[in-house]
């Protein structure tokens, strides 16, 4: 397919059919029989993800959107599991964690790696739904470039107003910090899959992300924007805005990681053990050298951060970014 003919597409059909290609070349080139971990997660499930930003701005518009968002998220769900299994297993590893433990531990990354290794070579290699898919975008009518462009402003704004409507209980390790961040996380993921929509300008709404510009972060990965199929008339965001939003998700990740690992071995304990969950919980914290109320300290630390972002109106200017035009 010519480049001026994909040019000629809303940017919504563009942005499906760039990363159905790449999620195809991808899955292509797993071994089934010796799964590559950094593969998987680093390459193979950046494109599921993006693909499941996609699908959920769509979802609405058509029972395909639907169908599609619930296959593709299968395959995303399966390598986390893959991955999450793994780290833990290889952190037991290298940790005061008694054999028989570990050995559990095994069973479970054991496990997940089977059911992946099952899903990629019975559907996504053998029978994989990538013409199905592409079928499916290009028989749906996205508008025009102007139309396309005011949709995906009106749905950006709607997924920001569902974040800032937003009460998490910070009590509750499940409902508070990992619903928070996983709601948060998908805004870079909506951004980066739609590869040019948006482009930096030099404002500065919260004068406290300004010093943000001339730090490391705004040249990783996690401080640009994609800018490979830019838009004819891109939507305008602050620099500073983007990296305050990044930090945000860098602290929040951080926190989860440390209390996602303490929840991992205690619910071991408690689920394939029958310990109860304060001796589980007094247990990982002697094997890891961790406080006893580490758990409530990440909860704390949560809860600080979505105070900050709220009291910065982080997210009421993210929204002011999707305003009608």
């Amino acid at each position: 397919m010519s480049t001026e003919h994909i040019a000629q597409y809303p940017r919504s059909k563009r942005a499906f059919l760039y990363w159905l290609e790449e999620l195809e070349i991808q899955v292509a080139q797993v071994d089934t029989q010796a799964l590559d971990k950094s593969h998987l997660t680093r390459t193979v499930r950046t494109s599921t993800f993006m693909l499941e930003a996609l699908f959920r701005l769509h979802k609405k518009r058509d029972a395909f959107f639907e169908t599609g968002l619930r296959l593709i998220k299968s395959l995303e769900d399966s390598i986390g599991a893959y991955d999450y299994h793994h780290t833990m297993f290889e952190y037991a590893l290298g940790m005061n964690v008694p054999t028989h433990v570990v050995a559990r531990i095994e069973t479970h990354f054991k496990k997940a790696e089977q059911t992946l290794q099952h899903l990629l070579s019975t559907l996504w290699q053998t029978s994989p739904p990538f013409d199905e898919l592409r079928a499916g975008i290009y028989a749906f009518d996205f508008g025009s470039i102007k139309e396309d462009q005011r949709f995906l402003r009106k749905r950006l704004k709607k997924r920001i107003e569902k974040v800032i409507a937003l009460e998490p209980d910070f009590t509750d390790l499940e409902e508070g910090l990992h619903e928070y961040r996983r709601q948060v996380r998908w805004f870079p993921m909506y951004f980066y899959a739609l590869r040019g929509l948006l482009r930096f300008n030099n404002s500065h709404p919260v004068e406290a992300f300004r010093p943000l510009i001339l730090t490391p972060l705004a040249q990783s990965k996690y401080g640009q924007l994609d800018e490979s199929d830019p838009a004819a008339s891109p939507i305008l965001m602050s620099q500073s805005l983007y990296l305050g939003f990044s930090k945000l998700i860098s602290q929040l990740g951080d926190i989860k990681d440390s209390g996602q690992i303490f929840e991992y071995f205690e619910n071991i304990l408690v689920e394939d053990f029958n310990l109860s969950k304060t001796t589980a919980h007094t247990q990982v914290a002697q094997w890891f050298g961790l406080p006893k109320h580490l758990m409530s300290q990440i909860k704390a630390q949560g809860h600080q951060l979505y105070r900050q972002a709220e009291a910065q109106k982080l997210f009421t200017h993210l929204r002011h970014v999707f305003k009608k035009k």
